[in-house]
Formats: C-alpha cells, structure tokens, sequence
C-alpha cells in the first residue's frame, strides 16, 4: 500500500520522526478502492468517521376495499452503504499525497469513452470495488458451521486486497478540505494574485455505494441425507457467510431445526396462516 508520511519529500529533514498511523495502515486498517476500468487501486488509511449500512426491502403495496391491511408483494432487497473518512496530513508531502488520491477518487467516477466513427461514446461505467477489512468486501473467507465455535473465531479473517472488494457504485461524493477552523492548512509556497499554494491538513471524504452482489441472495431448501439414509430438508441462506463472513457455529443454534416441541401439522398450520395473510384469494387460506 506504500503508506508513508514522507513519499514526496525531498525538501525536510524528517530526522527519526515516525507516523504510528503509518503502520497501522501496512498492518490493513485501511479503505481500498479498485478501479475497474484502469485497474489501478486506491488506499486510504481507516480514520473512519462514518460507516451505516441501509438493507432496504422494496414491496408492492395493493389496498384492497374491506381489507384492513393492504396486500403485499415482495419486489427486491438492496443494500446502500454510507462511508465517511478522514484523511489527515502529517508532513507536506502527505498533504501533498492526500490530496492527489482523493483527485484520483473523484476521477474514479467518470466512465470510460470510445471513438465511434466521428463521435464518442461511452464504452463502460465507472465501476468500483470497495474493500473495508472484513466488513466490506466481496467473498469473505468462507466458514462452516460446523465447526467448534472457537475455531470458527479463531479463523476468522479478511480476504486482502482492494480487488477483493465489494463490486458496485459509487453514487456520490462529498469531499469537505477542512481549510477554516483547528485543522487549518499547510503553506506550501506564496504566490502573487491568488498564486498561492497550499495543502489541506485534513480531508475529509463522504460517500455513499451501492453494492452489486455477484452471487444470487435468498433462502432456499437444501435436502441431505442423514446418517440413517433418510432425507432431511432444511431451509438454508445460499451465501452463509453474507455480509461479513461471520457465522454462527450450529451447535449454539437451532437454525434449521424446527422448535421443541413442534410438529409437521404446526408447521403447515403456520404457512396456511401466513399464506391467508399475503394471498387472502388463495383458497386453501
């Protein structure tokens, strides 16, 4: 990642300064961006202000006249990511350095042209993998619970790298410089008639992404067979280590089991229930 608080110095003398911040970024607390079309990847140290995730389910709402409560229709879930950083300045030349990744973000967010014929046309959009250490990323090292629960925390990791990042877009950004106030600014050089130069001693950076997951999301029925021979279904999420590769060991759960005490006729009394609720046409509600 080549964090280092004096890549473009030539001019001071650092003497035996260090940057703590610098080592915790080597070590992997960081934000990486992967440019889809350049290829090229993008790091920030994690001075993370704001991290919100939005799972929002979209329904189709139809009232019905003499029903109370209209009926629903499920329509698709999505996932909406807001993520604030700040970027902070320890030399000129990492004020020099901020400022030139966070022009090379903005410019992450304009598509890729071609000449066709006389004109130009877009020939890709500007997408983006975003990679937050383990809680944002694409494929999280999978976990299977089966496993002894300690084991499951004691292998619980982070794929590396900004290509392994979340794939989506990037919406908006908000990039705030900080000039007024405590932070304040770095002089680099005076110049006449507004020719001054100077450089923002804090930045700070607030976007918001949109994910596109690349493997389908939902539950579905999954029959084994048991020891015994026989089929055993149950109802299991096809991406268990979605979001963020953490998962609960079976041995501590009931997932998939039905509930003590329970029965088949239970269970089919409550999705006659439920189905009455969502469908009160259907005839068997």
């Amino acid at each position: 990642m080549g964090f280092n608080w004096n890549n473009y110095d030539s001019i001071e003398n650092v003497g035996s300064y260090q940057d703590g911040a610098d080592n915790l970024g080597q070590a992997g607390y960081s934000i990486g961006f992967h440019h889809i079309i350049s290829g090229v990847n993008l790091y920030f140290k994690a001075f993370i202000t704001n991290f919100t995730e939005t799972f929002d389910s979209d329904w189709a709402a139809e009232t019905v006249y003499g029903r109370a409560d209209p009926i629903y229709t499920f329509k698709s879930t999505t996932r909406n990511i807001s993520l604030g950083f700040k970027i902070p300045a320890a030399s000129t030349s990492e004020g020099y350095e901020n400022l030139a990744k966070v022009q090379q973000l903005a410019q992450f967010l304009y598509p890729a042209y071609e000449n066709v014929g006389s004109a130009q046309t877009i020939a890709q959009g500007p997408l983006i993998r975003l990679k937050m250490m383990n809680l944002l990323q694409a494929n999280p090292p999978s976990q299977d619970p089966n496993s002894n629960p300690g084991d499951l925390l004691s292998n619980y990791s982070a794929a590396g790298g900004a290509t392994a990042g979340l794939l989506g877009i990037i919406k908006n950004i908000t990039v705030e410089h900080n000039l007024a106030g405590d932070e304040g600014v770095l002089d680099l050089r005076t110049g006449a008639d507004s020719g001054a130069t100077i450089l923002p001693k804090v930045i700070s950076v607030n976007l918001t992404f949109s994910p596109i997951h690349e493997t389908p999301l939902g539950w579905q029925q999954i029959t084994d067979s048991t020891e015994e021979g026989e089929n055993q279904s149950t109802v299991q999420f096809s991406s268990q280590n979605y979001p963020y590769g953490a998962v609960l060991a079976k041995s501590l759960t009931s997932i998939g089991q039905p509930a003590s005490g329970g029965s088949q006729a239970a269970e089919d009394s409550e999705s006659a229930a439920i189905d009455g609720a969502i469908n009160p046409g259907n005839p068997g509600s």
